[in-house]
């Protein structure tokens, strides 16, 4: 169910603790409240202008749990009404917020019309 689009080697400076938070907590919120018949998938590329970064994204599909509301998704305790009946507290998002922030990254909620996509910007 899981899809992976990883260059071989992507150096980056950050810590890593914060980084694997940030990646478990974005996983399981796709497991968790996405579609369960659909891939999940994690890209990873480089971009370049106008200062380089490593965007890695994780990309489903929307479950029962429906879309979360872009307005709210990084709020403290903010869990879509959909979603209530699904376990959790709903400091995830929020606090990988923080731990991007802290370590210089942006973890931003970017849908399309089709899939939920977060997207996690890593200066190189």
């Amino acid at each position: 169910r899981l899809q992976a689009d990883l260059p071989f080697e992507a150096p980056v400076r950050t810590d890593l603790q914060c980084l694997q938070i940030i990646m478990s907590n974005l996983l399981d919120n796709a497991i968790k409240f996405g579609s369960p018949d659909r891939a999940i998938k994690v890209t990873l590329d480089r971009i370049d202008s106008p200062h380089a970064f490593w965007r890695l994204q994780v990309v489903n599909a929307p479950g029962q749990a429906g879309w979360p509301d872009a307005d709210k998704v990084f709020g403290k305790y903010y869990r879509h009404a959909a979603a209530q009946r699904i376990s959790g507290t709903g400091l995830g998002l929020y606090l990988c917020d923080g731990l991007a922030r802290q370590v210089g990254a942006t973890l931003r909620y970017c849908p399309t019309d089709q899939h939920i996509v977060f997207e996690l910007c890593l200066p190189i």
